[in-house]
């Protein structure tokens, strides 16, 4: 990975650290003056949020810096069908408008587990707590380490360095300036990301001689391809991405503890119905946005392939390589994307931190605790509670780094792993009410058990390169100095190295989520046969067609289903 021209200039380092001070400075304005000394206060803001933040908070925490690295890499070595997140998207947010969000609004909910109590009983809600403490705890050191490859590459400091100093910043924000802090924060950031990311690709479009030229470039190259195929093992079909990605992107959208904290953070239901058009919109702009840096980066390097020519080391630094490439015609771009890219993993890792910190704190510790403590000490403990965490996902960046894999399948295995389950419970629990809570947690725990033995034994075989995927070519004929061959390709992997492997462990890693689900919902059914409900599901807790259906069912025709909006103005005349 030797540049003698990657540099990062005065101008980028001031770009990067105002970045830094003004997403600090949030956290202590918000702890300074505006002191939240309860739990609502500080898991909730108050509960009366401006929309258009959490719309972008829930665009940046979203996205993290994952995305706008791993994306760009897809799409430069295996083609892309990646375009078919904007069709998943759509979906996600119409499932989320109409049966998800107006349960949980109706509901109000510190920790979302607390459903599971509700709507089963409290050995499903430890089982879902536990599964998503796990889960984000996997996610976030990854989160972490993506800005801080980037940093690393373009600043050529050990990542180890910089991954504390990344949690450190995050760390004081969320921790003294709680909910509130974290959407503004991420409100900014998620900014400075739409505008880093649009600056590249119009400065790789004005280099190309146009769009037109980009997409050609691309097309020529064999990168502009859809596989309709309906073998589980190939990495990339139409059908695995749209469904796999559909369920992938649900679980931390829909059923995701951040996400629906800042839901609840807004003061009524027509504002979480913008929330969820706005944020919908904004992840496929930011997608999309993700897949043109991706276009442009190929359509200059694909003759002269760094990776091939050893000027990077991993495909993840595809991106930062070009970015200080055309850096050096324009002082401060670097700094500017660098900021968007860490703005983007801040975001996620805040995100984490203080919804984790809810789930911990509300299922686990309030039923430890003193009465005492609970009360008087909320905030300090939920405090206490983030700062922790940040230390553990320190702890864990060395472990992602040794997985030997590119970041996107890194997430989507190990989110696949715990997402799918969670959806397939959620799911179970509001869209059939004739599921009880032995059947779900038999389905559940089946789920994770067998999800736990296909991942972990996939990724030993990734990690000692006994399954590897090819990419597409890319050429080194046009770099200035010649390899031994005028053209090569970046992994020649024949197909033999990946047949050796059994075809359950080669499923691809886009299907993991959809496993998950299938199998919970599936055995839920089973089970129900022999584990019969004994009382009518309580409405409250099903999606709102659903409810319908099942009240139509049992009075008629002429029974209405109560309204969210009004659920909540009767509720505000009892208070009253």
């Amino acid at each position: 990975m030797e540049n003698e021209n990657d540099a990062f200039s005065i101008i980028d380092y001031v770009v990067l650290g105002l970045m830094l001070l003004i997403s600090l400075a949030i956290g202590f304005y918000y702890a300074l003056f505006k002191k939240q000394n309860s739990a609502t206060e500080y898991l909730h803001g108050g509960k009366n949020m401006n929309f258009i933040a959490v719309s972008l908070s829930i665009v940046s925490s979203v996205i993290s810096g994952v995305s706008l690295i791993s994306v760009p890499t897809e799409i430069y070595y295996y083609g892309s069908q990646q375009q078919l997140t904007f069709f998943t998207i759509i979906l996600v947010g119409i499932t989320s408008y109409y049966l998800i969000l107006p349960v949980f609004f109706k509901l109000q909910l510190t920790s979302i587990f607390k459903y599971f109590e509700l709507r089963f009983n409290s050995k499903v809600k430890l089982f879902s707590s536990i599964l998503n403490t796990i889960l984000m705890i996997i996610y976030s050191p990854i989160v972490v380490y993506a800005p801080g490859l980037i940093v690393s590459h373009v600043t050529k400091i050990n990542v180890h360095y910089i991954t504390p100093i990344i949690c450190l910043v995050c760390i004081l924000y969320t921790v003294f300036g709680g909910i509130k802090a974290v959407i503004w924060t991420d409100a900014l950031q998620s900014l400075i990301m739409i505008g880093s990311s649009a600056t590249v690709i119009a400065l790789g479009i004005i280099e190309h001689g146009g769009i037109g030229n980009v997409f050609k470039t691309n097309y020529e190259t064999g990168r502009f391809i859809l596989k309709f195929d309906l073998d589980p093992t190939l990495r990339d079909t139409i059908w695995s991405l749209t469904f796999g990605t559909y369920f992938h992107v649900l679980g931390i959208y829909s059923f995701g503890q951040s996400t629906i904290q800042k839901y609840l953070s807004l003061k009524d239901f027509k504002d979480v119905k913008r929330t969820n058009i706005i944020a919908s919109f904004g992840l496929i702009l930011v997608f999309f946005l993700c897949q043109l840096c991706g276009y442009v980066a190929l359509a200059r390097y694909v003759f002269c392939d760094p990776k091939s020519v050893n000027k990077i080391q991993k495909p993840d630094q595809i991106l930062p390589y070009y970015i200080m490439d055309l850096g050096k015609s324009f002082p401060g771009l670097a700094g500017i994307f660098v900021a968007g890219v860490i703005s983007a993993g801040l975001s996620t890792l805040s995100a984490i931190l203080n919804s984790l910190a809810a789930t911990m704190y509300n299922d686990f510790l309030c039923n430890l605790l003193p009465n005492k403590i609970v009360k008087n000490h909320e905030a300090t403990t939920l405090k206490f509670l983030v700062a922790i965490l940040g230390v553990l996902c320190v702890s864990m960046v060395y472990i992602i780094e040794h997985l030997g894999t590119t970041l996107l399948p890194l997430v989507t295995t190990f989110l696949g792993l715990t997402s799918g389950p969670m959806v397939g419970l959620f799911f179970a629990g509001m869209l059939l009410p004739n599921i009880n809570a032995t059947s779900v947690l038999i389905g559940g725990v089946t789920s994770l058990v067998i999800l736990i033995w296909i991942v972990f034994t996939s990724q030993w075989y990734k990690t000692n390169k006994m399954l590897v995927y090819p990419t597409l070519n890319v050429y080194t004929n046009s770099c200035k100095f010649q390899t031994n061959d005028s053209s090569i390709l970046l992994n020649p992997i024949t197909n033999v190295t990946i047949n050796d492997v059994p075809w359950i462990y080669r499923i691809s890693h886009h299907l993991y989520p959809i496993i998950g689900v299938i199998v919970v919902v599936v055995i839920s059914l089973i089970a129900s046969y022999f584990f019969k409900n004994k009382e009518p599901v309580n409405e409250d807790y099903l999606s709102p067609v659903v409810a319908r259906y099942m009240r139509r069912k049992r009075y008629g025709k002429s029974a209405s289903y109560v309204s969210i909006e009004k659920a909540h103005l009767q509720l505000n005349d009892l208070k009253d």
